[in-house]
């Protein structure tokens, strides 16, 4: 079935003559012929990310799956990614990192045409960003009350960046994925500016964990297990405070206090080994911003961030969650850790993860 929805998919980019030539092509035209009664219903079925793969711009073929046919799509209850998308009012289909100044220019359209106050989701992808800045700057037309989410980029906003976007015609509030407060910040700037949680793990747009959370048995408070919960980390040149960390806890003095756990784990199983522990490394990843804080949390467990004062803003709202600030690696100790695991307590509601309560903050300022 998949090979058949490609197949129709390349079809429609106008690329069957590529597709055509070599010993498959009589196995592909006989697929053709036997779906060629139901190819309306087969584009329609197609699957999400293969539909926004068939988009093209420039007034030719535009091909996503119909409203009907799309595959029901669980409702984010806890901050995500997926959960902005789902939110916004004004957003990219597209399921890749980097879009295309077209997509963009449609974006900002939407906007400047909108007759009502609206929520729109930005890539942070410079590309994509300093096009729709331009496309609001230099059109004369005056938007809405508006409120700009900028996610899924590990680069903080620049200066120049946040003064851009404070300057926009129209905007109330923008929230932005590891924001970060600088010194040459103004006031305008820091008025409209917020931090964005990373949310839960994921991997695309429709990665849905929430299931896996829920049906996680998440052990009381009290039998937890005191140790640190060093998880499996992706390690690259870009955290080494991760490979430090790491590094730390494989010595003889910290066996007692630390479990360092580097196999490869199901999110499942990991998930369910954090809902055993009371407290979970989580230090910085390619971002400031960590998915395994939000993961964590969602489970009941306290995870141990890095404070760094540039992400003040960000870190207050983890620390109101639950979230506990453990010493960096130059500065801890096997006594410091102890005294750290021996004063944490459990996280309170996970309602500092709702979406419905972010939603809200997002749409107050209308």
């Amino acid at each position: 079935g998949f090979l058949q929805k490609s197949l129709f998919a390349v079809i429609y980019r106008g690329n069957l003559s590529i597709m055509m030539r070599g010993p498959g092509c009589f196995y592909l035209l006989f697929l053709f012929f036997m779906q060629s009664c139901s190819a309306v219903e087969t584009l329609d079925t197609l699957p999400l990310e293969l539909a926004s793969e068939c988009q093209e711009s420039e007034g030719q073929l535009l091909l996503q799956a119909g409203a009907a046919a799309k595959p029901k799509e669980p409702r984010a209850r806890l901050i995500s990614e997926l959960g902005y998308l789902q939110r916004a009012d004004i957003k990219s289909n597209m399921k890749c990192d980097v879009l295309s100044t077209g997509e963009s220019e449609m974006l900002a359209k939407a906007l400047l045409e909108s007759t009502r106050p609206v929520v729109v989701r930005l890539h942070r992808s410079c590309l994509e960003l300093y096009t729709f800045l331009a496309a609001i700057e230099n059109s004369p037309k005056e938007p809405p009350p508006w409120v700009l989410l900028v996610v899924q980029s590990d680069i903080p906003l620049m200066v120049e960046d946040k003064r851009r976007i404070a300057g926009l015609k129209g905007l109330q509030a923008c929230y932005a994925e590891n924001l970060r407060e600088l010194s040459e910040d103004s006031e305008d700037i820091t008025t409209i500016f917020h931090p964005l949680p990373i949310g839960l793990s994921q991997h695309n747009g429709t990665d849905f964990k929430e299931d896996i959370i829920a049906a996680v048995k998440a052990t009381p408070w009290a039998q937890r297990k005191d140790t640190l919960l060093v998880g499996p980390l992706s390690i690259s040149r870009h955290t080494p405070e991760r490979e430090e960390y790491v590094q730390i806890f494989r010595k003889p003095e910290y066996s007692k206090l630390v479990r360092v756990v580097e196999d490869y784990m199901s999110p499942k199983e990991f998930f369910s080994l954090m809902a055993e522990h009371k407290a979970v490394l989580s230090p910085p990843g390619e971002g400031f911003d960590c998915f395994r804080h939000y993961d964590a949390l969602a489970v009941g467990t306290v995870p141990f961030v890095v404070h760094k004062e540039i992400y003040s803003q960000h870190l207050q709202l983890l620390e109101s969650a639950g979230a506990a600030f453990i010493a960096p690696p130059s500065e801890l100790t096997p006594r410091k850790l102890e005294e750290l695991l021996s004063e944490i307590q459990d996280p309170p509601s996970r309602q500092l993860l709702s979406m419905d309560e972010l939603e809200k903050k997002w749409r107050s300022v209308f």
